[in-house]
């Protein structure tokens, strides 16, 4: 019986304590001025510290050390500019996104102790999935027609056309697969496509599977370079 009464007790506890989690906590102190107001989340010895979520004039969501931003977590200024990234002592500091609300524009950059170092450029392409593909390269080829995506497939470093079922899905574009091109001309940009063959392996004993799916944001005229 005894035993029975102390595991309730425990659970009305655990109860009561999982109910204030996430409460306001007047409290749970956060030291930058401009997210004092109002605070939810973790605490330590008093101050905010953990995940939490604080707000005053700007809002601030992530993760706290000793009552200032420290590690992950979005800051939202007042006037819709926000930064997403690291943060060290209240400070951005490290891989971050700044987004000027009035300019609709991103930077991606790294910063140290609030001071932006060096912006990170993006590749103008990315690869979504590629199977039993070798490596793929993507190239500006300024003798292309303007807004044209050739695909060149090599095997051994050698242009080959020895595919089987080839199927090319791309979002748009007119496709073109003749013996000096393979590709899309009057494309738009984002370009994605989806690309799937199947070839012999390099001992002519079975047929192979492959499959590249890719994306292109950059406007201009590229070349595909496929190797399998």
């Amino acid at each position: 019986m005894m035993n029975r009464i102390i595991i309730f007790a425990l659970s009305v506890l655990l109860f009561w304590g999982f109910l204030s989690f996430g409460q306001n906590d007047t409290s749970c102190k956060v030291l930058l001025e401009s997210i004092v107001e109002e605070y939810s989340g973790n605490c330590k010895n008093g101050y905010a510290h953990g995940q939490g979520i604080a707000k005053g004039v700007d809002k601030y969501e992530g993760r706290f050390k000793k009552g200032l931003p420290h590690g992950s977590g979005k800051y939202t200024w007042s006037n819709g500019d926000y930064y997403e990234g690291r943060f060290k002592k209240g400070n951005k500091h490290g891989k971050g996104s700044l987004y000027d609300f009035s300019e609709n524009e991103k930077t991606k950059g790294i910063w140290k102790n609030d001071k932006f170092l060096r912006e990170i450029k993006e590749k103008p392409y990315k690869v979504h999935r590629k199977i039993g593909i070798a490596g793929v390269s993507f190239y500006k080829d300024e003798l292309l027609t303007p807004h044209r995506i050739e695909f060149v497939f090599q095997r051994d470093g050698v242009k080959t056309t020895m595919l089987d079922d080839l199927y090319i899905n791309a979002v748009n574009g007119q496709f073109y697969n003749s013996g000096s091109f393979c590709g899309f001309e009057n494309v738009i940009f984002p370009f994605e496509a989806t690309i799937e063959f199947s070839a012999p392996n390099k001992f002519n004993t079975v047929m192979n599977q492959y499959e590249l799916k890719f994306e292109i944001t950059e406007h201009a005229s590229w070349k595909v370079i496929i190797r399998y």
